[in-house]
């Protein structure tokens, strides 16, 4: 188990954030859809040439590479769904990744809270 690191806060508020912006159309249709598939296809990138045993450009050992599959199609969904003017489904499924986020590490979570 590895412990959480103060920077997951930060990024998992970002994807929020990303996904609120998204749930009001305060993103242009164009940019949205771009920043979706880049994050989309960054997560399926470093999924299929990352080893979870090596040190990437990260603060550790990435022990959640067999989870970035999920991420990517979830982002991938949000962009089709963002370019063709679903916006809400679109907020949904990119809400969805930090959301499976933080429920595949509830019990490091819970460790903080006891």
């Amino acid at each position: 188990m590895q412990p959480i690191h103060p920077l997951w806060a930060i990024c998992l508020l970002v994807r929020f954030s990303i996904s609120l912006g998204l749930l009001n159309g305060k993103i242009s249709r164009e940019i949205g859809t771009g920043i979706l598939v880049i994050i989309g296809v960054g997560f399926a990138y470093k999924y299929y040439i990352s080893s979870p045993n090596k040190i990437e450009h990260q603060f550790a050992k990435v022990f959640w590479n067999s989870d970035r599959p999920i991420h990517a199609i979830l982002y991938i969904i949000a962009a089709v769904m963002y370019w063709n003017n679903n916006n809400k489904e679109s907020a949904i499924s990119a809400a969805l990744s930090p959301i499976y986020s933080i429920w595949s590490r509830r019990s490091e979570i819970s460790m903080l809270f006891s």
